[in-house]
């Protein structure tokens, strides 16, 4: 909360996402890659990268309203990442690229309201990302090492048709899973205490007491006795 309320301000905001875009290009160009933080020798630069993109969420949400620009095609966003996965930029490109060109892409993307074939499928992939971003770790390993044992050489020697193909087969998966996995459970999950006839426990409050396991015996003994 005492970070939180700062960032209420847009001008606080945007000069938290400004610095922190500044310490992430300082780390990108000493590690020599976008993606620092998921190692432990790019680990420090991880703080930075997730700060901005948090922060740079958080700014396209409170601009969203109040900038004047023209909608863009939803279709045609949705083209433009794979778009530049045909590209091999430099370093200094896919800085750009994290720094403008991706905000940029959701608060256009923000601002754009779908035909409702169009908002169908924006729907699906919007439920569908988060079990994207959970589960590609372990399918992209498993993938990398199926293409080196198979053909010697690493999945980067395919690129960029074998990480579109990838990507495709990951989303794929994830609609599936969304659908077939995520939401019966979530759904699962939300109705439980009702079938159960139990209400949810309450939240605990600063300062409250845990709540104490049953004990039967003790019940028993500090129960009042019932009047014949």
């Amino acid at each position: 909360m005492m970070f939180w309320r700062p960032l209420q301000s847009v001008r606080i905001l945007f000069g938290t996402v400004l610095a922190c875009g500044v310490l992430y290009s300082f780390a990108l160009f000493h590690w020599g890659t976008a993606a620092v933080g998921p190692t432990w020798s790019t680990f420090p630069g991880g703080p930075a990268r997730v700060r901005f993109s948090f922060g740079a969420g958080l700014l396209v949400h409170r601009l969203r309203d109040r900038l004047r620009a023209r909608g863009v095609p939803p279709l045609l966003l949705m083209g433009a990442l794979p778009a530049l996965a045909l590209f091999r930029p430099g370093l200094v490109a896919q800085l750009l690229c994290v720094l403008l060109v991706f905000p940029l892409v959701v608060l256009l993307g923000a601002r754009s309201e779908p035909s409702t074939g169009v908002g169908r499928r924006c729907d699906a992939l919007g439920k569908a990302s988060y079990c994207v971003y959970v589960l590609h770790r372990p399918p992209g390993a498993l993938v990398y090492a199926a293409a080196l044992l198979c053909t010697g050489r690493g999945l980067e020697a395919f690129a960029p048709w074998g990480g579109l193909v990838f990507l495709a087969g990951l989303v794929a998966a994830g609609l599936v899973l969304t659908d077939r996995v995520e939401t019966p459970a979530r759904r699962w999950l939300t109705h439980r205490p009702a079938r159960d006839h139990r209400p949810p426990l309450p939240a605990l409050r600063h300062g409250d007491a845990p709540l104490a396991p049953a004990d039967p015996d003790h019940d028993a003994a500090t129960a009042p006795p019932l009047n014949p």
